[in-house]
C-alpha cells in the first residue's frame, strides 16, 4: 500500500522582534499518515528566530507551504515520517481479559 503524509499548520504564535510585531516565533504542526485502512498522527512544534529565514515576511503574507519549509529545515521530515509508517502496523486489540 502507498502512504499519504498530510502535514498541517495548527498555530503560528508570534513575538516582537526587530521592530516587527507579528515575528512567528514558532510553528504548531501535525502530521497525519495514512495507508487508505490505518490511520497514524503526531504532533509537533517548530521554533524561529529572525536569523533563521532569509527575509522578514509579515505573518499575514505567509502561507502554510512556506511555514512547513520552516518547519521541514527544523525536524527531520524523513524521520517523523518513518515512525508514522511504523505506527501504521501497530494494531491496539483488546485486552486478553476483557472477553
Amino acid at each position: 500500500m502507498t502512504t499519504t503524509y498530510t502535514w498541517t499548520i495548527s498555530s503560528l504564535p508570534t513575538t516582537k522582534e526587530d521592530g516587527h510585531d507579528d515575528v512567528v516565533c514558532q510553528a504548531n504542526w501535525l502530521c497525519t499518515a495514512t495507508d487508505g485502512v490505518n490511520t497514524a498522527s503526531i504532533p509537533g512544534t517548530s521554533t524561529f528566530t529572525l536569523d533563521d529565514k532569509d527575509t522578514y515576511i509579515a505573518r499575514a503574507d505567509l502561507t502554510e507551504a512556506q511555514v512547513l519549509e520552516w518547519v521541514w529545515d527544523k525536524t527531520k521530515k524523513a524521520d517523523i515520517e518513518a515512525y508514522l509508517d511504523s505506527q501504521l502496523t501497530v494494531t491496539t486489540p483488546p485486552l486478553p481479559w476483557s472477553n
